[in-house]
């Protein structure tokens, strides 16, 4: 949410700036609406202010760019392109309006590639985009624009694509400081499993585990629960790429396949109740005690729990657990390459009756089976040959 107050700030100055001017209460209508995420509304009062502008304003670009965005987030990707074009119109010398027009076109590429995504639209965003990341600084347009860029890349599994685009967006989202960390160091996962999906060797996976700890710092030294939970999807999506780089990895290490045991849990680690870690864990286990051990069903076998070359098929599944072991609540916290592959498995375990919890180490007359939050990971098969 820090991008759209950064965005519809500069509309509040822009409006203060513009307040004799004859359109100027619509203007402000549609910063009110910006402010208040309603990108529908603002969409609507920018098509409806448009016509009544003065078109020889010097700032008229600004305003084309901010309702272009608007338009962009609203999801009319065509009246975006058609604002976008207006604020290309920008004929200033200075590199102020050397940098509005790359922002412009940034906006104009991201329009163009959300109508209809294709390799050639991808490629249109990236090369504005590597222009944008020559420039100082983060607006709110560049940085969804990056994210939609990565997302198509990532998303059709286009490693080199991916490997190129997460690298221009992180370097986007870093320039924007502490409140893009998050989607920063994302980007960086992306780019790590893309070296990893690419390159021969253990530097991929090496990245991905060297996130993952550092995630797992960011979590548990965070000052607040609160601040800790937006680190927390991040950890387990880094998580799950680590834990399907680590089969191949290691035949990359150590010049031989190695087996990779079915399943293993996440969930059950010692502490206590109340240790930072348990922000990240879901479950946690105290001393170790009343611990629990899966009475495994009947997988499916399907293409999706089998991964790739370089990535096997990993899941993270959460869940309830009854008086009885029974699972219910069942739900996917992050499956990888595939995922679809959480969906399914969670589906499964939801239905299948065999899927229980028994008892498992240092059980005692005062412990249930009953928890919450139980986090338990799959890896299937075997990593290549």
């Amino acid at each position: 949410m820090m991008m759209l107050r950064l965005r519809t700030l500069s509309l509040v100055i822009a409006t203060a700036l513009l307040a004799s001017a004859p359109a100027a209460a619509d203007i402000k209508s549609f910063n009110t609406a910006m402010q208040a995420g309603n990108f529908k509304l603002a969409a609507s009062e920018a098509a409806a202010t448009w016509p009544t502008l003065d078109k020889t304003r010097d700032d008229l670009p600004i305003i084309a760019r901010e309702f272009g965005f608007a338009a962009y987030m609203s999801g009319d990707f065509a009246a975006a392109r058609t604002f976008a074009t207006e604020a290309l119109k920008e004929t200033g010398d200075t590199p102020a309006a050397a940098a509005s027009r790359v922002q412009s076109t940034v906006l104009l590429r991201a329009a163009e590639h959300r109508s209809g995504a294709t390799d050639q639209t991808r490629d249109a965003l990236v090369g504005a985009l590597r222009a944008r990341a020559a420039l100082p600084g983060l607006d709110g347009i560049s940085f969804i624009a990056a994210q939609a860029a990565v997302n198509y890349d990532f998303g059709k599994a286009r490693w080199a694509p991916a490997h190129e685009s997460s690298g221009i967006a992180k370097t986007l989202a870093e320039a924007g400081g502490p409140a893009y960390r998050v989607p920063a160091l994302r980007f960086e996962m992306v780019q790590a499993a893309a070296l990893h999906a690419t390159a021969t060797g253990t530097s991929g996976f090496d990245r991905l585990d060297a996130l993952r700890k550092l995630l797992m710092r960011e979590i548990d030294m965070a000052p607040s629960d609160a601040a800790a939970q937006a680190f927390v999807p991040l950890y387990w999506e880094v998580a799950a790429w680590s834990n399907a780089a680590r089969p191949f990895a290691r035949t990359q290490q150590n010049g031989r396949n190695n087996t990779v045991g079915a399943a293993s849990t996440t969930g059950a680690l010692e502490g206590a109740a109340d240790d930072a870690r348990s922000r990240r864990l879901l479950y946690l286990d105290a001393e170790g005690a009343c611990k629990v051990r899966p009475s495994p069903g009947e997988l499916p076998r399907a293409r999706r729990f089998e991964g790739d070359d370089r990535f096997t098929a990993t899941a993270t599944i959460v869940f309830d657990v009854d008086e009885r072991g029974g699972l219910f609540n069942v739900r996917s916290l992050a499956s990888v390459p595939d995922a679809a592959l959480g969906v399914a498995l969670a589906d499964l375990l939801s239905k299948d009756k065999d899927w229980k919890m028994t008892r498992g180490e240092n059980w005692t007359s005062s412990c249930s089976l009953a928890r919450a939050n139980y986090s338990f990971t799959w890896i299937f098969g075997r990593p290549p040959s």
